[in-house]
């Protein structure tokens, strides 16, 4: 029994899929590795739920990979040089953030007040009256 030789198509698949996960790249630069048009790209994405499933497990393997390789290293005093770079990598790549997004509900009153107004209540020192 012949098994069936992978065509190109398969190829750039596999070498995307590489790139991604080895490589630590971004889709754009694995694709344009790969000799892949950007629309051919997300076209297999659509069309071809094995290859999607497989460059989204690549993206999440380097991911892994490069906080593990952060926390090592974070841990090793003799690698501090590189803890910056891994931290911008998977900042990038793996939507890590320095910063909390905070919701406040509640409701504000605002007022426009002319300039005679403004100059008024800061020379008595009260409160703006509402018009």
């Amino acid at each position: 029994m012949n098994a069936k030789k992978p065509d190109l198509m398969d190829r750039k698949k596999a070498a995307i899929i590489e790139s991604l996960e080895t490589g630590g790249c971004s889709r754009l630069a694995a694709y344009s590795a790969a000799h892949t048009p950007k629309g051919t790209f997300y076209l297999w994405l659509e069309k071809d739920p094995e290859f999607k499933q497989n460059v989204e497990l690549a993206e999440a393997s380097a991911i892994r990979n490069a906080s593990h390789k952060l926390y090592e290293r974070g841990m090793n005093d003799d690698h501090k040089g590189c803890v910056p770079s891994l931290i911008f990598w998977l900042k990038n790549m793996a939507g890590w953030r320095d910063v909390q997004d905070h919701h406040v509900t509640g409701s504000l009153d605002v007022r426009t007040l002319t300039l005679n107004e403004l100059l008024k209540n800061g020379e008595s020192g009260s409160e703006p009256t509402a018009q």
